[in-house]
């Protein structure tokens, strides 16, 4: 059978199984390189369609949690009716300052006088392959050096796996790259917790942009996270 899990009938790297996911003739050698599962700004919903590409938009409301430790199930999908035609907005009039755009992000944080909630924005991709996958993922500044900054933090399958800090002034951000065995279902949540360089989880002027993109990688590339 052409489904056969381990079964590569052109011996290219990739499994029969992966090639059909992956869109390739499982019969047809191509060459062996990296083959683009997912790519947060290629992918992006036009119409604030939840699942469009296997992608989710929501946050994670941290001031309510209990233990203050993201678990998946305390994803909270953005509704429709928060969908302004370019983007998520938890509320037009500011509070809580929650968006969530193709590229862009704001994570809502206490602000005196203003606010005193916390919410993290969330890109949540759920992979519908099962094999070695390379992520890379970019998280910086936009608009202005205004704020503390924030942290970008990644979850596979609810468990804190890598973050990236960024200052209040950095446009440019440093690219992150792992290497991993993900299997189908698996979810990646990649959060924005207003969390600043000095500690302090207060937003004013931290506005960002993020970028990901996950690829999968033939059986000749090993795995060597970093």
């Amino acid at each position: 059978s052409t489904n056969n899990s381990t079964i590569d009938s052109d011996n290219d790297g990739f499994t029969n199984a992966q090639e059909l996911v992956l869109g390739r003739n499982p019969n047809e050698k191509e060459e062996a390189t990296k083959v683009l599962l997912a790519n947060s700004k290629q992918d992006w919903t036009t119409e604030g369609k939840q699942g469009y590409k296997n992608w989710y938009y929501g946050y994670f409301d941290y001031k309510n949690d209990e233990d203050k430790h993201y678990q998946t199930v305390e994803f909270i999908t953005l509704t429709s009716n928060y969908w302004t035609g370019t983007k998520w907005d938890l509320n037009q009039n500011g509070s809580p300052f929650l968006e969530v755009g193709q590229e862009q992000f704001i994570p809502s944080g206490p602000y005196p006088g203003f606010r005193t909630n916390e919410h993290w924005p969330i890109k949540r991709w759920i992979s519908p392959y099962t094999g070695t996958v390379e992520i890379n993922w970019l998280v910086h500044k936009v608009v202005s050096n205004n704020g503390n900054g924030f942290t970008g933090k990644l979850f596979i399958n609810g468990k804190h796996y890598a973050q990236q800090q960024i200052q209040a002034n950095d446009h440019q951000g440093t690219n992150k790259t792992h290497r991993i065995n993900l299997k189908k279902g698996d979810i990646l949540d990649f959060a924005i917790s207003p969390e600043g360089s000095d500690g302090k989880r207060s937003n004013h002027g931290d506005y960002g942009h993020i970028y990901i993109s996950i690829d999968a990688l033939p059986s000749t590339m090993t795995i060597n996270d970093s």
